[in-house]
């Protein structure tokens, strides 16, 4: 052996490095110590990535079914609630009770459309609900 890896050989390069204030037993028994732990060490590396590789895989999460946030008449409601504020004149004509207001959802936003008495559409705006927007899809005409 060389005494580079004989206890002797470890106390003199401790000596080297720290100074001759460590006593050669104490270098030895800090080596031993630190071998011990090493398998400890190793174990529990082990163990932890057998865990992490043996558990059951995530749940995907199960698809939320649209349903709107509105019935078709609050719908109708905020879009006849932004006509009032609207500068349009046709737009005002549309609340003086000759037209009809139909509402369909579809994915989160709500059609609105205005039916006269003849059954032509005169406007039609999207009410998206996350956001309460409402959007003119077709003018107001007459």
């Amino acid at each position: 052996m060389t005494e580079e890896f004989t206890a002797h050989g470890i106390y003199l390069m401790a000596v080297e490095e720290f100074g001759p204030i460590v006593e050669e037993g104490e270098v030895i028994r800090n080596a031993a110590e630190r071998m011990k732990l090493l398998p400890i060490l190793l174990l529990t590396l082990v163990l932890s990535l057998g865990v992490g590789c043996s558990s059951e895989p995530a749940v995907p999460p199960t698809a939320t079914p649209d349903v709107p946030k509105y019935s078709e008449g609050e719908a109708i409601g905020i879009v006849q609630g932004m006509l009032r504020t609207h500068g349009n004149k046709d737009c005002w004509n549309l609340l003086n009770g000759r037209y009809q207001f139909k509402a369909g959802y579809h994915k989160g936003k709500w059609s609105v459309l205005a039916e006269d008495e003849k059954g032509r559409y005169t406007g039609a705006w999207v009410v998206y609900e996350g956001s309460n927007a409402v959007e003119t899809a077709v003018s107001c005409r007459r």
